[in-house]
């Protein structure tokens, strides 16, 4: 009995033999650490793992990492090895495929020996179908530009290199692109063919050629964007309008704007001579047709200089033709650029349309605005018109900012139902009168100086004047003349301050030729904070038949002046 329960114990303690060594978990050791992980590169590339040794207190043996014995990586993948000396704790193992390896996921196992400890590590790497090489390319068979114009259409671009066959996508960021036939597709050889909207984003674009599932090729800055470029230097039959290949003619650029481009001018002269082909205007100035002319520039087309004083598009008024310059179709901008001696310079017919640093000079009429147009002009300098400088009509909107109106002959007509306002603006030296409104026009004038005029500063008779921390100045036939028609004319009033200045116009300051009225009723012209011949008139109602030595005269019986 006793010799039996021995024989049971011994079967359940299990065989004797030599007891497994023993670990000690305090000894110096060290793990391993690969990136990026997983690791991506495709047939025919190589690339690198950065390896880091993490190393325990008191572990700096050397450490020498490789693939593992017997988990060679399949054939064609060729993987390195790297010793990192004592103490070291990063280096880099290199890796290589070739066609051999199939696109997919290989992973490897690596191992990591050192001061007599030995650790293991999985790592992935990601093998891509082989990436397409580019060696050149040519676009329209220029090898040299890398530049599309805004609005440019069927552009063939050629590709030359290695494996262009394999290509089964093509993309240029925002840019209509598709492979082309035309010429044939090899492994050395791919076309596409590329549309460039109009108005698209300026600037560089890149072409990615892809792989499929597997990836694909991308070429950062393939090609730059251009506006429409236009310049001396440029030629309009074998120019492209882009930075490189101008062309030489606003007129060729303009064939080709559409909605949102920029057509872009270099410094330079812009005139028939240089192949403009400008509108033909078949009236005169003072007395414009009721049909529109035919516009040249598309809507929502941006025409911009170089310079103002540098880029000078050019009629020929003054020898014998007449020519008008712009006439935009609608809304559209127009920025440092000079425009003279045409018929008329610029033409507006909707809007908004924005003028901002431009000259208009020397032509019979400067800006004429018809129908509903809609025009801002900023920082402008509108000299030397033979007639008007600004011609806004029908229901026109014009406003006028921060700019100069000198040496014209009016410089400002208005007449129809339209709407002007003038703000910081200086009007000098017109050889008639300075500003005129006529008919239902309405004008608000902030900040304005009116000086110099051979007749009136001001001809009001129109619907409504409001003048606004204004002079008039020096002008030869009353500084303000009010007509028959007007029905306000505000220079402050009992809640608003004018805070304007008439002072040097010959004979009045104010003039009220307006015929006698049978009540007093109707208009009265206003005024507050305002001085005459640099004093203050006594608040009051003045009223008609009336001269008030060189400030205040009222011809009509029962037309009144209010100064509060």
């Amino acid at each position: 009995m006793a010799a039996g329960a021995a024989l049971l114990l011994v079967a359940c303690q299990g065989p004797s033999g030599p007891k497994p060594p023993s670990v000690d978990r305090d000894a110096p050791t060290f793990s391993l650490r690969l990136v990026p992980a997983p690791l991506e590169l495709a047939v025919g590339e190589s690339a690198v793992v950065t390896v880091t040794v993490l190393r325990s207190e008191g572990f700096d043996a050397p450490v020498t990492v490789r693939v593992a014995p017997g988990t060679a990586p399949p054939t064609g993948m060729e993987v390195g090895q790297v010793t990192l000396a004592a103490g070291a704790t990063a280096g880099t193992l290199a890796l290589t495929v070739d066609e051999r390896v199939a696109p997919g996921t290989v992973l490897l196992t690596l191992q990591g020996v050192g001061g007599g400890v030995t650790k293991f590590v999985a790592h992935a790497v990601v093998v891509r179908a082989p990436v397409a090489e580019v060696a050149s390319s040519t676009i329209d068979g220029d090898a040299d530009a890398g530049q599309l114009r805004l609005g440019q259409t069927d552009v063939l671009v050629v590709l030359q290199g290695r494996r262009l066959d394999r290509v089964t996508t093509v993309a240029m960021e925002d840019l209509d692109v598709t492979i082309s036939s035309d010429p044939p597709r090899t492994d050395e050889l791919l076309a596409l063919r590329v549309q460039v909207p109009h108005g698209a984003p300026r600037g560089p674009r890149a072409l990615t050629l892809g792989h499929g599932a597997f990836g694909g090729l991308t070429l950062h800055d393939f090609v730059e964007v251009t506006p429409i470029v236009v310049g001396p230097a440029g030629d309009d039959a074998a120019g492209r309008g882009t930075w490189a290949r101008p062309f030489r003619s606003l007129t060729r650029a303009l064939q080709v704007a559409g909605d949102g481009d920029l057509v872009w001018l270099d410094d330079g002269r812009y005139d028939e001579a240089g192949g403009e082909a400008w509108g033909s205007q078949d009236w005169d100035a003072t007395f414009p047709p009721e049909a529109l002319p035919p516009a040249n520039v598309p809507e929502r087309v941006t025409i911009r200089g170089q310079s103002r004083d540098g880029v000078v598009l050019a009629g020929s008024f003054l020898h014998g033709g007449a020519q008008l310059g712009l006439v935009f179709a609608g809304a559209g901008s127009l920025e440092r650029v000079t425009l003279t001696d045409f018929a008329t310079a610029v033409v507006a017919t909707g809007g908004p349309l924005a003028l901002r640093d431009v000259r208009l000079w020397a032509n019979s009429e400067g800006v004429l605005a018809l129908l509903d147009a809609d025009v801002t002009i900023e920082r402008a300098l509108l000299d030397a018109q033979y007639h008007d400088a600004l011609r806004p009509r029908h229901s026109a909107r014009m406003a006028v900012r921060d700019s100069v109106l000198s040496d014209n002959l009016w410089a400002l007509t208005a007449d129809g139902d339209v709407r002007v306002d003038l703000e910081d603006v200086y009007v000098r030296d017109s050889g008639l009168d300075g500003l005129r409104l006529l008919d239902r026009s309405h004008a608000v004038l902030r900040r304005v100086t009116v000086e110099g005029s051979a007749l009136a500063g001001i001809r009001a008779a129109g619907h409504a004047l409001v003048m606004r921390d204004s002079a008039v100045l020096a002008n030869g036939e009353s500084g303000l003349l009010v007509r028959d028609g007007v029905e306000l004319v505000d220079l402050g009033n009992l809640l608003e301050a004018g805070g304007n200045a008439l002072a040097g116009n010959l004979p009045y300051q104010i003039h009220d030729t307006r015929a006698d009225r049978d009540e007093f009723d109707g208009v009265i012209v206003t005024l507050s904070a305002t001085t005459l011949q640099g004093a203050w008139p006594e608040p009051g109602g003045l009223a008609g038949p009336l001269v008030d030595g060189d400030r205040i005269a009222i011809d009509g019986a029962r037309n009144r002046v209010e100064i509060y």
